[in-house]
């Protein structure tokens, strides 16, 4: 049985660190190996602790640890590998293991592609009234006004439940709560409500505040041409098991391949009445067990 040390960043309030939260929570269930997890602001710190483990992994974006090198990397003494996909890949030497986080590429020698952190988690009942939930940082591209015309545009009754986490480099969520609001009255739906909550939601909350929709509506822009990782808010959306409608972004490339996901293909109303049934694959491919049973295949590679 190996110990093995995941590295995060110092941020909290940023889905990389969230990804690396949810993972680590997950693999508490291994049998086969040991994970920690902690978070690190600088390389002596981070030295300090590697000589405990026989595994280092680092949950990297280029922004979160710019003291990581191929020379720092060697200064740790112990096999390293690293979470890639978060938008940019590193470009590390190749007896550095990459763990490829985005699910959508194949495996090579130096390349593991793994799951996506989807929890066990026992859904709630349907709200009596029809309610459409969303939930993002407060970013205008999470474009929640957008949410508000597809529900207005299906339902003449129902309720908005807005999730805007404050994240420290966004936008004002006052701003972006009014845009919504403008957006109904234009439609002239003044029997669709909006509820909106700011806090900071662990990722079992999260997951619970989805559940208690009829449904989740995720349209991110289709940001063609860049490079992005995938959405954590489809990993908290397929864990509430319950209807959900995406638009075309690339972001959602790794579930994009079944239509019934997707707005430019169905109606909301469509896809409410599709159920889950097409979802069940994707709760299987991303489930809990498989990915400790990956990720301990890793561990057990490079140890």
């Amino acid at each position: 049985m190996s110990n093995v040390l995941i590295v995060n960043s110092t941020e909290p309030i940023c889905g990389v660190y969230q990804f690396a939260l949810a993972l680590s929570q997950i693999l508490q269930g291994s049998k086969t190996h040991r994970y920690s997890h902690h978070a690190f602001k600088d390389l002596e710190t981070l030295k300090l602790c590697a000589k405990y483990y026989d595994l280092i992994v680092i949950n990297w974006h280029e922004k979160l640890f710019p003291w990581l090198f191929n020379e720092t990397i060697e200064e740790l003494g112990v096999p390293v590998a690293i979470i890639g996909g978060h938008d940019c890949y590193p470009s590390f030497e190749k007896s550095v293991h990459t763990i490829d986080c985005t699910s959508s590429n194949e495996s090579t020698a130096n390349s593991t592609t793994i799951p996506r952190p989807v929890r066990d988690f026992y859904p709630f009942p349907d709200p009596e009234r029809i309610t459409i939930g969303s939930c993002g940082f407060n970013f205008f591209s999470k474009n929640f006004q957008h949410v508000a015309t597809v529900v207005a545009s299906s339902f003449d009754d129902a309720l908005i439940r807005l999730h805007i986490g404050q994240h420290p480099e966004g936008q004002s969520t006052e701003a972006i709560v009014k845009t919504v609001q403008e957006q109904l009255w234009k439609l002239q739906k003044p029997n669709i409500d909006i509820e909106v909550s700011t806090e900071f939601l662990s990722d079992e909350d999260l997951v619970a505040f989805l559940s208690e929709n009829t449904a989740n509506v995720f349209l991110y822009p289709p940001f063609a041409g860049e490079a992005r990782g995938l959405s954590s808010t489809i990993d908290k959306a397929l864990a509430a098991k319950k209807p959900f409608a995406i638009s075309d972004s690339t972001m959602y490339r790794h579930i994009n391949s079944e239509k019934k996901f997707l707005l430019s293909h169905f109606s909301l109303g469509d896809i409410i009445s599709f159920g889950t049934d097409h979802i069940k694959p994707f709760w299987e491919e991303h489930s809990e067990k498989k990915l400790i049973e990956k990720f301990d295949g890793i561990v057990s590679k490079l140890t």
